[in-house]
């Protein structure tokens, strides 16, 4: 789970780091930080007087397990809903397909290393990653998309 402290955030650089613990050993992700999203930040930082040790999403008050488990139940309730108003079905996701997605399958549909990837994810092995990944049936339905061109 990726926790952001105000000190995660560089503006001038305009870069995030996110500290993807996992286990016992720490792996950090640095993503460039957009623009509009750069200023949204720092207005939301300024308006609630947040200072470096701070949550980015968190009031002083508010304990970060409940935090999580509260962010987890509205991305899911929200995809869900948002899903089934495009394509008018029933389809379940969570958090952790988005994870799987976002950050493992796009990277390498986009033609990224996957020793990388398994970097990211800290699996033993490349055979770890492409079962979790679900590489294999990424590749069957490449396959099968040439076929019908």
């Amino acid at each position: 789970m990726a926790t952001l402290k105000i000190s995660d955030i560089d503006f001038d650089k305009k870069e995030i780091t996110f500290n993807l613990a996992k286990k016992e050993q720490e792996t950090k992700l640095t993503l460039i930080l957009p623009d509009d999203l750069s200023k949204e930040i720092a207005k939301q930082i300024h308006e609630k007087n947040k200072v470096n040790d701070d949550y980015l999403f968190l009031e002083k008050d508010v304990k970060i397990d409940g935090f999580l488990r509260n962010m987890r139940t509205y991305l899911e309730r929200n995809s869900n809903k948002l899903i089934k108003e495009l394509t008018e079905k029933d389809i379940s996701l969570n958090t952790h397909y988005f994870r799987r997605l976002r950050g493992g399958q796009h990277p390498y549909i986009s033609g990224n290393d996957l020793e990388i990837i398994q970097s990211l994810y800290v699996h033993q092995s490349l055979d770890q990653t492409i079962e979790y990944l679900q590489i294999k049936e990424i590749e069957v339905n490449k396959m099968l998309l040439k076929s019908l061109n």
